[in-house]
């Protein structure tokens, strides 16, 4: 092949042993146009009994995000023309702590608790990723315990890993690479199933710890899937890696979207809420499915979690041709525009709420909701007057 093109030779024996010995890499996607992302696939061996692979994907955003990788591949392409091996070495594996990186686990544990307890306090040498801002900065606690108590979350050492990368040319000795630069590499692995969060009141999150060469230490999200807990990271430093975990209870946050079958309705989440008591706010969206009869609850209860509904959205029975009834909850204090526009066949608006106002009803909330010789709208008594002024517009105001 020429320079500017992936090797296509075909391994030897030596370059296809077990992936346990030295794996090689299985796949380089180069990029069909200039500019495109260059990526490569990895075997990494086993973890464990199971496979594991790794990527190698420089930075899109930084324009010198690929030279590691294209160092890589040029050292590759370039020892593959003059016909010599060429191996790039990737390896993960469970490992055991030395003793100093035993001690410099547990204050980096010491700091990130006292970073869940304190709720926004910084620890020296120890980075946070946006990613982990929420646990790290916000006032989470452990989930009750049989006396109603709460406290701050443990942090648990779940596993040890070391993930290495190294390029092999000719029968020189692999060359490790630590620094990947702007490149990032991601790792695709199983970690133990019985780390699988089965209590409902927790949310179990895990991290690693990262402790690298210069002895700082950093913060890593890792993505894990809680069925079949397959877990990624992506990191661009190799060292070190410590897999924890710590089990909150379970809570909501701002502009989470939640569905409930029992209340026939989506929602998204205003102000977050948890299951040690704190009431988090939602706002209706819309039912889940079509039905005739509807009604929008005031307080909800959803995995445990109590929330007040304090608003209809924008568009959530525009255009519904089926809804004829809609019951309005107490706690609803706004009405988005169009929520019930063109909703055609619509007869009866009940309002258990007294606190509607002009300025909270968007535009054409009603607009051709119904018709106005048939629509009626029950209204509180003492807020029969005031309702009249707001609807009587679109049908007839009653008590």
């Amino acid at each position: 092949p020429s320079p500017t093109e992936a090797p296509t030779t075909t391994p030897t024996p030596e370059q296809t042993a077990a992936p346990t010995q030295e794996p090689v890499f299985e796949e380089i996607v180069v990029p069909e146009e200039e500019g495109d992302t260059v990526t490569a696939v990895f075997d990494a061996g086993e973890i464990g009994e199971e496979p594991a692979e790794m990527s190698v994907v420089p930075d899109p955003e930084d324009e010198n995000g690929a030279a590691l990788l294209d160092a890589l591949l040029t050292d590759a392409q370039q020892a593959a023309y003059k016909d010599e091996q060429v191996a790039i070495i990737v390896s993960a594996a469970t490992t055991e702590l030395s003793p100093v990186e035993e001690q410099i686990c547990e204050e980096s544990i010491e700091d990130l608790e006292a970073l869940l307890e304190e709720g926004g306090a910084s620890a020296e040498d120890i980075e946070v990723p946006e990613e982990l801002d929420t646990l790290f900065s916000g006032d989470r606690t452990a989930p009750a315990d049989e006396d109603g108590k709460v406290g701050t979350p443990e942090i648990v050492v779940a596993d040890v890993y070391d993930f290495s990368v190294a390029l092999k040319v000719g029968n020189s000795a692999p060359v490790e690479i630590h620094d990947l630069g702007n490149a990032k590499v991601s790792i695709n692995f199983q970690i133990d199933k019985k780390l699988k969060n089965t209590n409902k009141l927790i949310r179990r999150i895990f991290f690693m710890i990262h402790l690298m060469d210069n002895g700082k230490k950093e913060v890593l999200p890792v993505d894990v899937n809680q069925k079949n807990m397959k877990a990624s990271v992506a990191f661009s430093y190799c060292s070190t890696f410590i897999l924890a975990y710590t089990d909150v209870a379970e809570y909501t946050e701002t502009g989470d979207s939640l569905r409930s079958s029992k209340y026939n309705a989506k929602y998204t989440v205003i102000e977050g809420g948890d299951v040690n008591g704190k009431v988090g706010i939602l706002e209706y969206m819309g039912p889940i499915e079509k039905k005739t009869s509807h009604t929008i609850y005031s307080t909800v209860k959803i995995k445990n979690i109590t929330y007040k509904v304090t608003s209809i959205a924008a568009n959530a029975f525009k255009g519904n041709k089926v809804v004829k009834k809609v019951k309005i909850g107490k706690s609803i204090s706004k009405i988005g525009a169009k929520a019930f526009y063109k909703a055609t066949n619509l007869e009866k608006v009940i309002f258990k709420t007294t606190k509607l106002k002009a300025a909270n009803i968007g535009k054409s909330a009603f607009s051709k909701a119904g018709s106005k010789d048939t629509l009626v709208f029950v209204a509180p008594a003492k807020r029969l007057k005031r309702y009249k002024k707001l609807f009587g517009a679109y049908g007839q105001v009653t008590k």
